[in-house]
């Protein structure tokens, strides 16, 4: 059995529950605002551009191309 050091398992579950909460957040927060606030279809594609933009920004920043705009190019 492999022997896994106890500092690399914390940090691997953390870096798990990190990015199950934010898969979360990036589905809910659409769904609550157009279930709860009646948002319409601009209001939501505001608030999924929220969500994405502060992901940009250090390509931005750094003048790095985008991971999004290299997929799409």
């Amino acid at each position: 059995m492999f022997l896994i050091n106890n500092n690399f398992k914390k940090i691997s579950w953390s870096n798990l529950f990190a990015q199950f909460a934010e898969q979360i957040a990036l589905s809910a927060a659409p769904l609550v605002a157009v279930l709860l606030l009646s948002a319409t279809a601009s209001e939501t594609a505001w608030i999924q551009t929220s969500l994405f933009v502060p992901w940009q920004m250090p390509a931005v920043k750094t003048q790095l191309p985008s991971p999004f705009l290299a997929t799409v190019l």
